[in-house]
Formats: structure tokens, C-alpha cells, sequence
């Protein structure tokens, strides 16, 4: 009995130009996945002009189309008004949304397109995928994103030795830069010490051996610099990265003491910022030795594109627009719009010191009490007077006292899914490790040593758990492939290992392993299907890669070595470039055709314009993953 599936048809569209392309696309996906293109012409205009909304009934009376000319042997060639076809009504719709395109602007886009901060390896594939769809370039496609590949990329020496492999495709670029990431990534975790960022109310401890490097702004106990020989990006200089560049304050001395050498007192006083986020040093009354700290958040140089949110407060029965920082721990005003008010209340003054996020100290000219009122809710706080600042921040008492955010945290699941919070699940269905042909096999014949015993003891629990768990396994037959085993301690506070991460470096493994070239979407995708959400859940995936099985031909593959013998995992480990695509395509396919869902990797996201339907789409997605096999962790 063939296995029938209810389609929901796309959202409603923008009318917007740059949103018209991907919407028609998931419009053509539903209509062959539906059956819809099997049906009558007219039918499918009607569904096209319906799922778009009310004002494509305007734009489609203002087409126009030709009439059908009929040729008979009796009264020869006649005009006769019927009914466009899907395909006509679609193309009228494509001319009026996209005009016709630039082929060189749009080329000229693709070879400015270089990798931004904080941007993965696939996004900015994906980014350059998407900016070559107008390009043109026909059978040179694959080798000019190569090119554009490697020359936008930031780390300048994978560059290098991108440059240096004269036999380089763009699959062995895409797989290289991929596999230096994850590295990157991996080095950094094992080489990097405990940091500890501090959002609530802690004691200030300084010692020696928190000292910066300033050259690479990481502690300065390291042997040697890794910025030694990297050029700045923002003077270009070598010697330092950009994030400890003192450039920009070199010029702002240079420049304020040019303008006090004239004498114009103008170019001396400094531009107003826009004040998002501040920390602050408070010293307790009772304790004047000791500094606590209270996070509120970073600091806008006032060009920032995203909107804020913002709510009309009445203070004092003043209407005054505030910023909403949930973030914020308290509630702030420019001593400018302060004047304004004429609130006839003196400032009292305050042991608070004010911090921007950049660690500059901001002017707080003293605090006042007054009484805040919204949303039919009174409350009695405390706000902040900070000289130099544009914006008005609503802090998180305050949004807590009026009721002004909610977090809805009670969603009660386990009683209907117990399976969904019990243990590591198994899903249905086999992971195969794929390897290129040619693959030089490479084991590793002894173990790293372990630093120190109370370490040792620890690892050798955690395999011994990993191994009751059904996640790894004893190994005793030769293997073509045994890579290390690297374990990361996890500190407390104190800095007492308490427990162990256990990864294994499979560098030599991943450079023949074969991805699935599945995309993980980028941020930006996933928040532009978000406009009209307003109720969300987040689920989050128990140790998601361990809960697919391998094949057995894979399993040998993931062998390691550690001083308590070789193991391989049953399961799929960190550390193959292939899991994370796989992982992503796994859950992807499970969920896709569910309207208000999103999925990145092993988190997944519900949203919806109303409880009723977001609660709909969550227990549909509960059902799947019980379905299917799969626990979530409930501490998330």
C-alpha cells in the first residue's frame, strides 16, 4: 500500500522582487510533489494566484495575453479568447518581478565575493553557488568558482597552499578548505584554555597569568605568537591581527590633539554613540573590596541595518521609546533625552561604573527611580543616566516587571513522548563511510601519552561508559586505518578536570573520505523564513551523531588507539568532514516537507503566527523523531 503524505502548500509571498525566485521554486516543488501539475492548466493558475495572496489577483488583471487564433476551412482564421496557461501566467509573473538581469553586474558581484568573519567554509560556497546562477559562464562555471574560491578565502595560507596544487578541482578545494576548518577548529579546542565569560554577579579575580598577548589577544604565555607573521587587515602591517591593532586610536590621539593645537573645540568633543550594550562594575556597600559585574551588552556605532525592537513607556507619565535588550540588566537613558523630560526628580548618584563592550568607559552622570508603565503594568525602577549615548535601553527587570517578553519554557512533552527523553536513540538506517579510490590506508601504532594520572583514570571511565552505551566497541583485528585518540578535559570553576571529552584526530582518514555535497543552510537562509513567526520551540537532538548507526564495512575505519587498547565506533563520530552533511541531510529528510520547521544539523526549530498552529507543527514533529527512533535532550 503505497504511503500517501498531505502537502502544505508555501507561505504567503512578499511581493517582494529578491524573494521571488526562491518562493517560485518551493511553489514548483509543491505543485509536483502535490499532483498539481497533472491537473487541468487553470487549476494551477488558480492555486498559483491563491498561494501568493490578494495582490496577485491586481498584478494578474493587469496582464495581458494574446488571444488563440483558430483557422477553419469555413470562416477562415479567427481570434478566440481562452484561458493562459500555468507556464504563460508564470513567465508574465517573472517578467514583472525580475527585470532583465546585468550578466556583467552580476559578475561583477561574483569576483567581489570573498569570505566574511565569522562565515563557515559552506556558507561561503553556497554563497558563491547562488551568485553564479546569473553569470553565464557555462562550462567555465565549475573552474571560476574554484578560482573565487580559493583567492576570496581569509586564511591566507590555505591560500597558499591551495595555489601550490596544480592539479586542484573545485571538489578537492571544497574538500580541503572543509577539512582545514574542521581542524582549525578541533586545535583550537585542545590548545585553548578555560574561558570564562561572566553575564550575572562574580567576584573580579586578576593574576599575572591573564595578562593578553597584544599582539594575537590571546594569553601571553605562549611560546610563539601566532600573528608573528600574518598581515593585519585593517593597516596591513605584519605583526598582529586586526582585532589588537591600536591603529584607530593612534589616529583618534593624533586627530584630537590637531584639533586642540587650532584651537576649534568642535573636532575635540566626541560623536554620541549609540549604546546597546554596557557592562558594569558595581562595588557592594558591604564589601568595598569587592567588584561584582552586571552584563547589559554591546556598544552600536549607529549604522547598524537590523531594526530593534522597541516599546512606548511611560515614565513618570512621559512617553518615552525604548529599545527592548533582553539581555540588558538594567535600564538606561542618554542624559540628552533625560533633559527632555523635565521629570523634576534629581539624579542620586551611584557606585556603578559603565563599560562598553570595546571595555571603554562610558560617563554614567548618576540614577533616578521612577515609576515605569506599559502594557497595563506599573512598576517602580531604577534608570540610568549615561552622557554620550543616543538610545534608551529597556533592561530585563524591567521587561520582567511589565510583562514585555515571556518566556514560555513549560511546554510539556515527556508524558506524551516518553521514548523522546530516554537514553541515546538509535535511527533506522545505516551511515556508509565512503573513501576515494587510491586511499593510502595509515595506523597509528602507539598512543598519545596521557599528562597526568588522575587524567588517566578519568579516560579510561569514559570508555568504559562509551563502550556500555553501544558506541564504541573493543577492536583486536588488524585495521587499515588507527588514528589517535585526543582527549579534551572538561574544568569546574576551579579548574579540577571533572570529566573528558573523547575525540580522535582523523585527519589522515578524512582526507579520502567522500562528503555527500548536501548544503547546511547559513543563518541568513533560515531567518528570512521567519517573517510573521511569533511562537517558538527549539528541540535539540541527544548527542545526534551517535545516534546513527554504521555499517560494519565503516565501523573498522573509525578505529583509535588509546593506552587501554584499540576501540571503533559503532556509532557516527565527531570528526569525519562527512558527519555534518550527513547528519544535516538525515534530520533534513525527515522533516522537510513540514511548513514552519528548520533544521541545522542537530537543532531543530518550530515557529508559527499563532499558538494553535505552532502547537500543531510540534507535535507532528514529536511524532516523526519517536517514530523514527530519536531522543532529544530534555536539558535544552
Amino acid at each position: 500500500m503505497a504511503t500517501q503524505f498531505q502537502i502544505t502548500p508555501p507561505g504567503t509571498f512578499s511581493f517582494k522582487s529578491e524573494d521571488w525566485e526562491q518562493w517560485i521554486k518551493r511553489f514548483e516543488r509543491f505543485r509536483s510533489a502535490s499532483g498539481l501539475s497533472e491537473k487541468p492548466s487553470v487549476t494551477q493558475v488558480d492555486m498559483l494566484i491563491y498561494c501568493m495572496g490578494e495582490q496577485a489577483e491586481e498584478i494578474f488583471n493587469s496582464f495581458t495575453f494574446p488571444p488563440i487564433v483558430v483557422v477553419t476551412e469555413s470562416e477562415g482564421s479567427q481570434s478566440t479568447p481562452q484561458s493562459p496557461s500555468y507556464s504563460d501566467v508564470k513567465d508574465k509573473f517573472q517578467s514583472h518581478f525580475i527585470a532583465r538581469r546585468n550578466v556583467i553586474y552580476e559578475r561583477a558581484k561574483f569576483n567581489k565575493r570573498c569570505q566574511m568573519e565569522g562565515e563557515t567554509v559552506d556558507e561561503f560556497i553556497t554563497g558563491l553557488y547562488k551568485l553564479s546562477e546569473h553569470c553565464n559562464y557555462g562550462t567555465l562555471k565549475e573552474e571560476l568558482i574554484r578560482d573565487r574560491l580559493v583567492v576570496g578565502l581569509r586564511d591566507s595560507r590555505l591560500q597558499q597552499k591551495l595555489q601550490l596544487d596544480s592539479a586542484l578541482t573545485l571538489e578537492s578545494a571544497k574538500r580541503t578548505a572543509r577539512l582545514h576548518e574542521v581542524v582549525r577548529k578541533e586545535h583550537e579546542v585542545l590548545t585553548a584554555k578555560d574561558q570564562v565569560l561572566i553575564n550575572q554577579t562574580s567576584r573580579r579575580e586578576s593574576s599575572p597569568s591573564t595578562r593578553k598577548c597584544g599582539k594575537c589577544g590571546y594569553s601571553a604565555n605562549h611560546t610563539a605568537c601566532p600573528a608573528k607573521e600574518d598581515k593585519c587587515n585593517k593597516c596591513k602591517k605584519m605583526g598582529h591581527w586586526a582585532r589588537c591593532c591600536k591603529t584607530k586610536y593612534k589616529q583618534h590621539r593624533n586627530f584630537r590633539k590637531q584639533a586642540q593645537d587650532q584651537g576649534n573645540p568642535k573636532l575635540v568633543k566626541p560623536k554620541p554613540r549609540a549604546v546597546k550594550y554596557v557592562e558594569v562594575d558595581v562595588s557592594d556597600e558591604d564589601d568595598p573590596g569587592e567588584i561584582n559585574y552586571t552584563f547589559i551588552g554591546q556598544l552600536d556605532n549607529g549604522r547598524a541595518k537590523t531594526k530593534s525592537w522597541t516599546i512606548d513607556v511611560y515614565v513618570n507619565d512621559v512617553k518615552v521609546k525604548f529599545a527592548i535588550d533582553t539581555g540588558a540588566d538594567e535600564s538606561i537613558i542618554p542624559e540628552s533625552m533625560y533633559n527632555k523630560l523635565n521629570l523634576n526628580t534629581s539624579l542620586s548618584k551611584t557606585d556603578k561604573v559603565l563599560h562598553g563592550a570595546n571595555k571603554s568607559r562610558l560617563e554614567c552622570m548618576g540614577k533616578v527611580d521612577v515609576d515605569f508603565r506599559a502594557n497595563n503594568r506599573s512598576s517602580n525602577q531604577s534608570m540610568y543616566v549615561v552622557k554620550d549615548c543616543t538610545t534608551a535601553l529597556f533592561g530585563k527587570p524591567a521587561i520582567e516587571a511589565l510583562d514585555v517578553v515571556r518566556i514560555v519554557n513549560n511546554v510539556e512533552v515527556e508524558k506524551h513522548h516518553p521514548k523522546l527523553f530516554s537514553g541515546l536513540g538509535v535511527m533506522k538506517g545505516e551511515y556508509n563511510i565512503k573513501l576515494a579510490e587510491g586511499y593510502v590506508p595509515h595506523a597509528v601504532n602507539a598512543p598519545r601519552k596521557i599528562a597526568s594520572v588522575p587524567l588517566y583514570k578519568i579516560i579510561k571511565g569514559k570508555l568504559q561508559k562509551l563502550e556500555n552505551e553501544g558506541i564504541i566497541f573493543k577492536v583486536n583485528e588488524p585495521t587499515e586505518f588507527c588514528s589517535p585518540m585526543v582527549p579534551v578535559p572538561k574544568r569546574d570553576k576551579k579548574g579540577n578536570v571533572v570529566d573528558v571529552r573523547i575525540c580522535v584526530d582523523y585527519t589522515k582518514l578524512n582526507q579520502y573520505v567522500k562528503t555527500e555535497k548536501f548544503m547546511i543552510p547559513s543563518t541568513s537562509e533560515v531567518l528570512s523564513r521567519l517573517p510573521g513567526a511569533k511562537i517558538f520551540s527549539k528541540l535539540d537532538a541527544n548527542s545526534w551523531f551517535h545516534q546513527i548507526p554504521l555499517t560494519e564495512s565503516s565501523k573498522l575505519l573509525t578505529t583509535f588507539i588509546t593506552p587501554f587498547g584499540r576501540f571503533a565506533y559503532s556509532r557516527m563520530p565527531f570528526g569525519i568532514t562527512s558527519a555534518p552533511e550527513h547528519a544535516q541531510k538525515r534530520l533534513a529528510q525527515l522533516l522537510d516537507d513540514l511548513e514552519g520547521v528548520e533544521v541545522f544539523i542537530d537543532d531543530i526549530l518550530i515557529h508559527a503566527p499563532n499558538q494553535d498552529l505552532h502547537d500543531a507543527r510540534l507535535g507532528e514533529v514529536l511524532n516523526r523523531l519517536d517514530k523514527a527512533g530519536m531522543t532529544l535532550n530534555k536539558a535544552k
